[in-house]
This record gives structure tokens, C-alpha cells and sequence, in this order.
């Protein structure tokens, strides 16, 4: 059987595309289910968890694999450190933005404590894959120079 490289990339690139367009769906019949019909999480829990793990998967394969965080967009040092200053503080302002069409927002202290727990889980999460391609990085660049 004659295999072409070619055909290969471009199989690829369409599961590819088609991996996206259902996670974004997913996410899509998410907050159709959330906001309009009115489910709660546990209520869609299952697409849920769907949805997050293929997330996570995707995060911490991206990083196993020494992806750098802002891929494809090159940043310098600076600019990666205020990529971590700001992704944090942008995930808690929208988490808590959420809270209003959902209808769940009980008040300051509530919306503070989501904008904290939703800040500071980015925070983690982005530490985890720096440290991730780092070890990437260095188990590589050691293998390059033996």
C-alpha cells in the first residue's frame, strides 16, 4: 500500500478542525443549557466533565509535549509574565460575569470568592504547564547536546 505524506497531514488537519468544532460545541450546548433552558451544573454534569477533560487533556499534552503556553504567539520573558499576571485576573472577572445570566449571583463576597477560586486555579493550572515544558525543554536540550 502506497502511503502519501501528504494525504496523512491533511487527515490531521481535519480531525483536527473536527476536534474543535465539538469541544466549542460542547461548550456551546453548555451555556445554551445553563442560561437558556436554566440547568444547573449538576443537571449537565455529564457533558461537563466531557468537555473539561478533553480540555485538560489537551492542556497537559500540549505541555508534554514542550508547546510553549502562549503557542502560536511568541512572547517575550516580560510579556509572558504579564500574560500570567492578567490570564488569572481575566478567567475570575469572567466567572464572575457568569454569575449574572445564570442567575446565581448572591453578592460581593460570593462574586470575590468565584473570581478568587477561578484566578487562582488559571494560576496553578499555567504553573503547572511552565514547569511541564521546562523539564520538556531541559530533558531535550540535554539529549541534543550528548
Amino acid at each position: 500500500m502506497i502511503t502519501d505524506e501528504r494525504l496523512k497531514q491533511e487527515n490531521r488537519l481535519i480531525e483536527s478542525i473536527i476536534c474543535h468544532v465539538l469541544k466549542w460545541g460542547l461548550f456551546a450546548v453548555l451555556l445554551f443549557r445553563w442560561t437558556l433552558l436554566g440547568q444547573s451544573l449538576i443537571e449537565t454534569l455529564d457533558l461537563f466533565l466531557l468537555w473539561a477533560g478533553a480540555g485538560l487533556a489537551e492542556f497537559f499534552l500540549m505541555a508534554l509535549r514542550g508547546i510553549p503556553l502562549t503557542y502560536p504567539v511568541d512572547l517575550s520573558r516580560r510579556e509572558q509574565i504579564l500574560f500570567l499576571g492578567i490570564a488569572p485576573l481575566a478567567s475570575g472577572a469572567i466567572a464572575v460575569g457568569s454569575l449574572f445570566p445564570l442567575g446565581v449571583y448572591r453578592g460581593g463576597f460570593h462574586a470575590l470568592g468565584v473570581s478568587g477560586v477561578t484566578g487562582i486555579a488559571v494560576l496553578i493550572l499555567f504553573c503547572l504547564y511552565i514547569s511541564i515544558t521546562r523539564l520538556w525543554e531541559k530533558r531535550h536540550i540535554q539529549e541534543e547536546h550528548q
